[in-house]
């Protein structure tokens, strides 16, 4: 079973539509844009990536990606994949916005850094 399988028969309605997407645009009565998540493990038995898996996901979706670039970077390192590959691997149509943040690192892991400005 791959990452698609597994998230579909959870969140997906009949036709592998993501619904919690679609409920929220219907919502909201505009589209609506999702980010990229990083991550820290992965299936090894997927047989898509998280690219592959985040274009199926906003196509069916029909909305567009919050293009999050340092969570690129820490699951690049985190799974040791060419970040290029990923940032290429997504549609720049589907692109609304684009977000640079900041990472750090313990020990062989990379985590997202988030921090409070007051």
């Amino acid at each position: 079973m791959d990452w698609f399988e597994i998230i579909s028969e959870n969140y997906m309605v009949d036709g592998g539509r993501p619904k919690k997407i679609l409920d929220l645009q219907d919502y909201l009565e505009i589209p609506v844009a999702v980010e990229n998540v990083c991550s820290y493990a992965e299936y090894h038995d997927s047989q898509v990536t998280e690219w592959e898996f985040l274009n199926e996901v906003i196509e069916a979706a029909d909305c567009g990606i919050l293009l999050d670039l340092n969570n690129i970077s820490v699951s690049s390192r985190n799974h040791d994949v060419d970040p290029m590959v990923c940032v290429n691997s997504i549609p720049a149509d589907r692109e609304v916005q684009i977000h640079i943040g900041s990472h750090s690192k313990f020990e062989k892991y990379t985590f997202e850094a988030i921090s409070s400005l007051g």
